[in-house]
C-alpha cells in the first residue's frame, strides 16, 4: 500500500495537548466535595475510560442520569477556565511538520465538543496542519465513532492511521478499518494500551516511525 496517500486522524486531548493533569485537578474538586479519595495522575491514567459516564460511576461520582448531567455541566464550566493552561505535547509540532512536509493529510478527530475543539486548535495555532477538525456535538464525549465514519468519507484513500492515547482511539480505528498507533503520554498508561496495539509509542521519534511503517 502506498504511503503517499496516507491520511492521519489525530486525537486531540492527551495526544496533541498534554492535558491529563488538568482533568485530574478538576476531578479532584468533585472527589473532595463528595468526600471521596483524591486521584493521582498515575491512578487516573490506569483507570480513565470511555464512556465518561462509566468512568464517573467507577469512581463513585454519580448514581443517576440527572446527577451525571449536572456533574458534566459543572465539569465543563471548570474546564473552560483551565483549557488554555496545558502545554502542547513536547515536540508534537515537529511531528505535524514532518508529516506535512511529506504531503500526508492530517485531521483532528476528537471526542471533545466541536465548538471547544475549534477554539483550542486555533488557540494553539495548529489549524494550518489539518484538512478537517472534527469533534462531537455534545459535552458527554459521545459519538466519536460515528464522526470517524463520516470523516472517512472525505478521502478516497483506504490508507488511514488513527493516532491516539486511549482505548477509544483503538476502538475507533477498528470501526473504520484503520490502523492504530497509540501514544503513552496521555490519558491511558502504556500497560493498558499494549492490550490493543503493538504500536505504542513513548517518543515523537517512535511515533513518526510507527505511523509510516504500521
Amino acid at each position: 500500500m502506498k504511503k503517499n496517500n496516507l491520511v492521519i486522524f489525530w486525537d486531540w486531548n492527551g495526544t496533541i495537548v498534554n492535558d491529563a493533569l488538568v482533568f485530574v485537578e478538576i476531578l479532584n474538586v468533585f472527589l473532595k466535595k463528595n468526600k471521596l479519595p483524591l486521584m493521582s495522575l498515575e491512578k487516573y491514567r490506569a483507570s480513565f475510560c470511555f464512556p465518561i459516564s462509566l468512568f464517573y460511576k467507577k469512581i463513585k461520582l454519580y448514581q443517576t442520569q440527572e446527577n451525571f448531567e449536572k456533574l458534566t455541566k459543572e465539569f465543563v464550566g471548570l474546564y473552560s477556565q483551565k483549557m488554555k493552561n496545558p502545554p502542547l505535547v513536547n515536540n508534537i509540532v515537529s511531528a505535524l511538520d514532518f508529516f506535512n512536509k511529506k504531503n500526508i493529510k492530517q485531521c483532528v478527530l476528537s471526542a471533545q465538543n466541536q465548538k471547544t475543539l475549534d477554539f483550542l486548535v486555533d488557540f494553539y495555532g495548529l489549524r494550518k496542519y489539518f484538512t478537517f477538525v472534527v469533534g462531537v456535538k455534545n459535552d458527554y464525549a459521545l459519538g466519536k465513532e460515528g464522526q470517524a465514519k463520516l470523516l472517512k468519507k472525505n478521502f478516497d484513500s483506504e490508507n488511514l492511521v488513527v493516532v491516539g492515547d486511549t482505548d477509544l482511539d483503538w476502538l475507533v480505528s477498528k470501526k473504520i478499518g484503520a490502523r492504530c498507533v497509540l501514544v503513552d503520554w496521555g490519558h491511558n498508561n502504556k500497560k493498558r494500551l499494549l492490550r490493543h496495539s503493538s504500536f505504542v509509542c513513548s517518543s515523537i521519534k517512535d511515533l513518526k516511525t510507527a505511523v509510516l511503517s504500521c
